[in-house]
């Protein structure tokens, strides 16, 4: 996927400004489930992948439509508080 794929799908910018700076996208649909895009240093070809964060194994979304479906059915299911 690309990243304004990402930015559309509402994943946010994460600035890391440790030498050499980099930046890599989150998206938090609620406390314990969020994704993470791997930094912009390690995509290839323009080709962004997201992972669930923190999962073992990991699990790993290159197209942004099936990413899409997900966070739609998981942002529908989301308890009132």
């Amino acid at each position: 996927m690309t990243e304004v794929q990402l930015k559309i799908l509402g994943f946010e910018k994460q600035i890391e400004t440790s030498e050499p700076a980099f930046y890599y996208y989150t998206l938090n649909i609620v406390d314990g489930l969020s994704f993470i895009s791997q930094a912009n240093d390690e995509v290839e070809n323009g080709e962004w992948i997201v992972e669930i964060f923190d999962t073992t194994p990991s699990i790993k979304f290159k197209d942004a439509k099936k990413l899409s479906n997900l966070i739609e059915i998981l942002n529908q299911n989301k308890e009132d508080e």
